[in-house]
């Protein structure tokens, strides 16, 4: 069986499993807008139906899956339920990071638990440094027979309730210096677990949309964790970070999903009233259309490239999908809203909340305008590199 047959078959068994429990993802995604209720319920289904170990290698427990696996189900879990896209996007980052970066004493650790359901979060944005790495305050500090951690961390997804994180911090100790957009060369990612001692979490932030996320900060007060919860060396954290932008796992997953919802909602909505009598509507949906499908194309591209093994490729497309993502979500809601009219604005329809979940987008890390800085450097680095030869 070749490569794209498995691939084919992951992405069917996802379809058919998913499909088996819609009312549940419909549910989930009311219940987190109306309600502001963290999607335990629907997580453990997820579990139960080994949903959160797509990416997990087989000898780690997982189903061995590939990037476009994982995109394929953050979106489809995404059209119903942004939430727990969301809770799902940042689990994964967790795994990819372990992945990629982690020991082998922490992969033989943390991936069979992750693969049997345990939860991953990430946190690097702090109250005073936003998009900009450049000012963490948190500090790593050795101790005795271990590291001792001070500081917080803003906007965390799943606070208190993911069981494993990964936290960049400000370390004391660094191996090589490094200036670049997303830090410094003395910052280190490390594996915090929710029953460390130290750790506590504030008050769940309730946003514009994606209600149900538990976002938070995490306070770290003298929060002790052993030498072997580094990630990858000291200083390694911004080296990490930027291999985000190659993971292809990123917010625009989740708009692709919200975004595929509200052009089957406003058109069926529009065949229903006969308003595709109307030029205008057809118009609005052809170009609705046009958007979702571009969209689509360039978010499983960066997926392709990063299971290929082409890093550059896939750090340009990933970036490049954000954007994009960001933007023409924005876009589709827009026009969904417009297209039921006075409908679309009241909570009868989910067009509304589709609108106010897509506004995330843009904002959540990277942001759309340090993707363009990063798509800008990447593209300029290329064409320099074309002209001599």
């Amino acid at each position: 069986m070749t490569i794209t047959e498995l691939k084919d078959n992951m992405t069917t068994s996802i379809d058919h499993t998913l499909d088996k429990i819609i009312p549940l993802l419909e549910e989930s995604g009311n219940q987190a807008d109306q309600e502001c209720i963290f999607p335990d319920k629907l997580l453990k289904v997820l579990k139960e139906i080994g949903l959160l170990s797509l990416l997990i290698p087989r000898k780690y427990g997982g189903r061995g899956g590939r990037t476009t696996d994982v995109i394929h189900l953050i979106e489809k879990v995404s059209a119903y339920c942004a939430t727990t896209g969301t809770i799902l996007m940042f689990h994964y980052q967790v795994v990819k990071r372990i992945l990629q970066f982690g020991s082998v004493k922490q992969k033989e650790k943390y991936l069979p638990m992750l693969a049997k359901g345990k939860l991953g979060a990430s946190a690097w944005t702090e109250p005073n440094s936003g998009a900009n790495k450049h000012g963490l305050a948190a500090n790593l500090k050795r101790s005795q027979n271990g590291y001792v951690i001070n500081g917080q961390k803003s906007f965390c997804t799943s606070a208190g309730k993911a069981d494993i994180y990964t936290v960049l911090v400000k370390s004391e100790e660094t191996h090589h210096e490094m200036s670049d957009t997303f830090g410094l060369g003395n910052q280190s990612f490390v594996i915090l677990e929710l029953t460390d001692k130290g750790i506590s979490f504030g008050e769940t932030w309730n946003g514009m949309g994606m209600k149900g996320t538990s976002t938070s900060e995490i306070i770290l007060e003298n929060c002790y964790i052993p030498t072997d919860r580094i990630i990858g060396e000291h200083g390694d954290g911004t080296a990490i970070m930027k291999a985000n932008r190659n993971s292809a796992i990123h917010p625009g997953i989740i708009g692709l999903g919200l975004s595929s919802k509200a052009f089957q909602v406003a058109l069926t909505y529009a065949k229903k009233r006969n308003l595709t009598n109307h030029q205008v509507i057809r118009f609005y949906l052809s170009d609705m259309k046009t958007h979702l499908e571009a969209t689509k194309l360039i978010v499983y591209k960066a997926g392709e490239y990063a299971d290929n093994g082409t890093p550059k490729e896939a750090e340009l497309y990933t970036m490049m999908s954000k954007v994009l993502v960001a933007n023409n979500s924005i876009h589709i809601t827009n026009m969904a809203l417009q297209i039921l009219g006075g409908k679309g604005y009241l909570q009868e329809y989910i067009v509304e909340r589709l609108y106010r979940d897509a506004r995330a987008l843009a904002l959540m890390g990277p942001t759309s305008e340090l993707c363009k800085e990063i798509i800008f450097k990447e593209s300029s680095e290329k064409e320099s590199s074309e002209d001599k030869t």
